[in-house]
């Protein structure tokens, strides 16, 4: 603090040398008039600081009327980065000072938040200011602009009576205040009641000095007569009492009877004014709703939101998390619950057991390695409500649990309180019925729905289908047993039970319009690649020309040369279609054939996209026949001549030739033998005849 403090004499007192610039310091204002108890901003800026120079610091002291104004804040701008700065709200003082990063040009010093506190006029000016260069050399000239303020007087006294960091089943403070209140003030009285709240001490004054204070409690009654002191009995706008209390739950109500010398105060209000999160700084969990974090929302009916579980900040690494959201089922539907796939907790996720049981949504996460810090999603979770009823709730996170691997940490965390709001108008939803068949009698159902002022993922549907068999289902899909014609409907409901049906006939026909050959056996080589050609011959035994479209699906082991063909036919039209297909191993080739009516061929409640076919062929490659040559010299010289074969486990495709071979020796062997043989048998011929 010393070396401060040596810095700013140097700045403001010590260098003799001063510049003479066109330097301003401006109070600025969107509005110079206000009545009595409003609060407004004024922002403080210095202008026009030289680049070469700088500003190496700024002193100076607001200036006002302290019986009209008071000084309720002063925050400065977060984009100063002040090496040293010091504020004192008491008498309007900030002093600043650079000594590595001096700015330049426009600087916006500050914020400063006046509230008002009865009629009259005030002028707001900059006194003691004082500017200095880098070097500190004081810049003179400088020109100073205040403001003029004009409080004029509210037409009515206010009462307003706020639940001060307000949370339920804990001790927190009601005040009672009062704004524009016509003096002097000769005394004060009231009743105050309240319902699901418990009174837990006594109350006591806050701003007025009073000569006289009585009260009485009586259950959750609380009733007092106060009179202030001469000091007091001037004020307009002032807090009175301090009343702790416990708030039971969130269906509390408070009514009071309020009166200022005997006149009755006829604007009271309630609010509650809850502690306030710097999501920026706050370590712990904390809801995201809305867009932003927040520990409050609204809900109405038919209006689900998604809302997220982060931490924030947290500066160690975690690797478990544990704990249960408490949710309460009779007031909301819980869907959709999940680790975000966004989220750093996904992208390390080791384990994860999330699950839904009554009011509570239980979380067990672990993560790999070592885990995760800083800000992260932990859950998300579609939040959607179940009555039309102003009502709040609060979610609460409970047995919560925290592990770096195997020491457990500290963890904080903020609950979500959630206010219901009732709708009271409801626009009735409508509906269209829009359906494809498949196969002649499977029909894809899917509704065309509207609604106005609610949300489609909250409506119902109830479906029938004419056959004896119903449906809730949003896009049902149904198979019917006969081909026949069916009057099917379909009713839409919202979350009011405000409703629309939807109603016409849809006719299932018993038709073969497609027929097909393909070569499916191939003589080939997996990985030789060969060229099929797919015959279509397309029909149209419908009431009305349609574009039909051959499509082929899954196609990674085969290759059309296109992936959809279109053909238009006309009532009875026949028409052909010649495919080529390469190939290059066995596969299945699978292709849909649909038949698209034109638009709004049923009627205004139901209408029919297309017909479709489903087909199929495996293509199976066959192997080429395998020839083995094989020689072998065979010596002749004996009567027999036995030739082996080595037999194989299978034999498939195969043909094996055979050519035997001999030396010239063999030959001349071979013949003299077979010539013996034929004389000497003639001989034994002969010899037998005689």
């Amino acid at each position: 603090m010393r070396k401060y403090i040596f810095y700013l004499l140097i700045l403001f007192f010590v260098m003799p040398q001063v510049f003479s610039e066109d330097i301003s310091v401006n109070l600025k204002s969107d509005s110079d008039s206000f009545l009595t108890g409003d609060n407004f901003n004024l922002n403080l800026v210095v202008e026009n600081v030289p680049v070469t120079q700088k500003c190496g610091g700024i002193e100076l002291k607001i200036n006002y009327d302290t019986n009209i104004l008071s000084l309720s804040d002063i925050e400065l701008d977060g984009n100063l980065n002040a090496d040293y700065s010091e504020l004192k709200e008491s008498d309007g003082t900030i002093k600043l000072a650079w000594f590595i990063t001096p700015p330049s040009g426009t600087i916006e010093i500050a914020k400063i938040k006046f509230n008002t506190l009865k009629e009259g006029n005030s002028e707001i000016t900059l006194s003691k200011t004082a500017i200095s260069d880098s070097d500190g050399s004081e810049y003179k000239n400088v020109s100073i602009t205040g403001l003029n303020i004009s409080v004029g007087a509210l037409n009515q006294t206010i009462s307003e009576i706020t639940l001060e960091d307000y949370k339920t089943d804990e001790k927190i403070d009601a005040v009672l205040s009062f704004n524009g209140v016509k003096t002097p003030i000769k005394n004060i009285s009231g009743k105050i009641s309240f319902e699901n709240i418990s009174l837990v001490g006594n109350p006591s004054t806050l701003e007025v000095l009073c000569s006289k204070f009585n009260y009485e409690l009586n259950s959750n009654n609380f009733s007092f007569f106060i009179v202030p002191n001469e000091i007091s009995e001037n004020e307009t706008i002032f807090q009175l009492l301090k009343i702790p209390l416990i708030v039971n739950n969130k269906n509390y109500k408070i009514s009071s009877e309020l009166c200022i010398n005997g006149v009755k105060i006829q604007n009271i209000s309630v609010s509650e004014e809850k502690e306030s999160v710097d999501s920026s700084k706050y370590v712990g969990l904390m809801f995201y709703v809305d867009g932003d974090y927040n520990t409050e929302t609204e809900l109405s009916i038919g209006n689900p939101k998604k809302v997220k579980l982060k931490a924030c900040n947290y500066d160690k690494n975690i690797t478990n998390i544990s704990g249960y959201l408490y949710i309460n089922e009779s007031l909301f539907d819980v869907y959709e619950y999940q680790i975000p796939t966004v989220s750093e907790v996904y992208n390390k996720l080791d384990s994860s057991d999330i699950s839904l049981n009554e009011s509570y949504l239980y979380f067990n996460i672990s993560m790999e390695d070592n885990g995760t810090m800083g800000t992260f999603s932990i859950l998300e979770f579609n939040l959607r409500s179940k009555i039309n009823k102003n009502v709040s709730s609060t979610i609460q996170i409970g047995n919560l649990s925290a592990y770096f691997n195997e020491t457990k940490l500290s963890i904080d965390s903020k609950d979500l309180d959630v206010n219901i709001v009732e709708k009271s108008a409801n626009a009735n939803p409508t509906v269209k019925i829009f359906y494809n068949i498949y196969n002649n009698n499977q029909v894809h159902f899917y509704p065309i729905s509207y609604d106005e002022d609610d949300d489609l993922d909250d409506l119902e549907y109830e479906w029938d289908f004419d056959d004896g068999t119903n449906s809730i289902k949003d896009e049902p899909i149904h198979t019917y047993s006969d081909y026949s014609r069916y009057y099917v409907k379909c009713t839409v409901l919202d979350a009011l039970n405000a409703s629309d049906t939807a109603k016409g006939v849809i006719e299932l026909l018993d038709i073969a319009p497609v027929s097909y050959n393909l070569n499916t056996d191939l003589i080939s080589t997996n990985g030789e690649n060969k060229t099929l050609y797919l015959n279509v011959t397309l029909n149209n035994p419908l009431k009305y020309s349609v574009s039909a479209y051959i499509q082929f699906s899954e196609y990674g082991n085969y290759n059309p040369l296109n992936s959809s063909y279109n053909v238009l036919l006309d009532v009875n039209e026949i028409k052909n279609v010649i495919i080529p297909i390469n190939v290059s191993k066995s596969c299945k080739i699978k292709w849909n054939i649909l038949y698209y009516p034109p638009m709004a061929v049923d009627s205004e409640d139901i209408d029919i996209g297309y017909y479709l076919w489903s087909f199929d062929e495996n293509i199976e490659f066959k192997e080429k026949p395998t020839i083995i040559t094989s020689t072998e010299y065979v010596d002749v010289n004996n009567s027999k001549v036995l030739v082996k074969v080595n037999r194989v486990k299978k034999v498939e495709n195969q043909v094996i030739y055979k050519t035997i071979s001999s030396s010239d020796e063999s030959v001349v062997y071979y013949c003299f033998t077979a010539i013996s043989g034929v004389f000497a048998g003639l001989i034994f011929v002969q010899y037998r005849i005689r």
